[in-house]
């Protein structure tokens, strides 16, 4: 009975984990079918990375799926930044 409590901790702490290790393994697949496109920048030799949103969509998907509670609270909510920068300043560098 004495360790009922301890055993329960690790069973959370590994089913987290674990679930963890399988959205991390997913991820990689799901940029398939992701295509990058490059356009000449004016007169330049450098190309500008073009239709970007269905990138960020998928960044900011992977984002959430694997941040911490607290960092993800303030990214997908953003009216507590303001509450979390002033108890430690780095949410508000995270939630940027």
């Amino acid at each position: 009975m004495q360790y009922i409590s301890r055993i329960e901790e690790v069973s959370v702490t590994a089913t987290k984990e674990f679930a963890l290790e399988e959205t991390l393994q997913r991820m990689p697949s799901e940029w398939n079918d992701i295509c990058f496109e490059f356009l000449p920048y004016r007169d330049s030799d450098v190309s500008v990375l073009t239709r970007i949103e269905g990138i960020q969509a998928l960044v900011g998907d992977h984002m959430l799926r694997v941040l911490p509670g607290p960092i993800k609270l303030a990214l997908t909510d953003l009216r507590h930044v303001k509450y979390l920068h002033r108890r430690n300043p780095l949410f508000f560098i995270a939630a940027k």
